[in-house]
């Protein structure tokens, strides 16, 4: 059984294969950062790019990987909030993406040809959605007394461990226009769903700094202090709650994209 399915699934790939296209294209935009040090609901917007190989199997549907990257950063001093300004907490990090995501043309789409689908009229631009799986990198880092350090490798709170190589859920909603021939123009949003609450290195409590040995980590997991002229913590007790560990963090791209049909597509015939 599971070799005739197998079997069934290759011929139906090698079809639509056989009428499918290629395209190859471009985005440029922001990247957006919600999490423990959001300042809003959109967060900070940093400059975003990548590039993508789409396969159309078919009017509706298509395949594609992209590679992005973006920046995400966070600071409480942007905060209106008192409390969020005494924490005194800041980072920003890379993020470098590989995704597999699929693409669902609600109109129908066939870049630059003269077609009718059967009971439709030509249309030059669609609406779509899409969904996949994505593998990313970040590594947080922030400026304390002059010098970089990275967060992931510095006990800034109890129990703290976590990859800097994680899995996240792209979905979201675009839109696409076939302007001039074999050339498509769109506007994309992506939301990002992670897995991980430490894309900005905060989640749970601090370090008990009646035990702390570091004094960078120390430094690093209460910056309060660093507002005060007598080096007091803002917060009471041995340690203090940084973050809401219940809220994992995500990011979002948004970004105007382009694209170049690279051959005949369904069976359409150049001109």
């Amino acid at each position: 059984m599971r070799i005739r399915t197998t079997i069934f699934l290759l011929l139906l790939f090698i079809s639509f294969g056989s009428r499918a296209q290629f395209d190859l294209g471009g985005f440029a935009g922001t990247c957006l950062y919600q999490g423990d040090i959001t300042n809003n609901f959109i967060g900070h917007a940093s400059f975003a790019f990548g590039g993508t190989l789409r396969y159309n199997l078919n009017p509706y549907m298509a395949v594609r990987t992209s590679l992005s990257y973006g920046k995400i950063t966070g600071d409480d001093k942007d905060a209106k909030d008192k409390g969020r300004k005494n924490r005194n907490l800041s980072f920003q990090s890379p993020v470098l993406e590989f995704s597999l995501i699929g693409e669902y043309n609600i109109f129908g789409y066939n870049s630059g040809s003269r077609r009718r689908f059967p009971g439709m009229t030509r249309s030059k631009w669609t609406p779509y959605a899409f969904g996949g799986v994505s593998y990313f990198m970040f590594n947080p880092t922030t400026t304390y007394k002059g010098v970089t350090y990275q967060l992931a490798k510095i006990a800034t709170e109890q129990q703290k461990s976590y990859s800097t190589m994680q899995v996240s859920l792209p979905v979201g909603l675009g839109v696409k226009y076939n302007f001039e021939r074999f050339w498509t123009i769109g506007f994309e949003i992506g939301y990002r769903k992670t897995f991980t609450d430490y894309l900005d290195d905060v989640s749970g409590k601090s370090i008990d700094f009646n035990t702390a040995l570091d004094p960078i980590a120390a430094g690093l997991s209460d910056r309060s202090r660093e507002l005060r002229a007598d080096g007091s913590s803002a917060f009471q007790g041995s340690s203090y709650v940084r973050g809401n560990s219940k809220n994992l963090d995500s990011y979002t791209f948004i970004c105007i994209t382009i694209a170049k049909d690279l051959g005949n597509t369904y069976g359409r015939r150049r001109r």
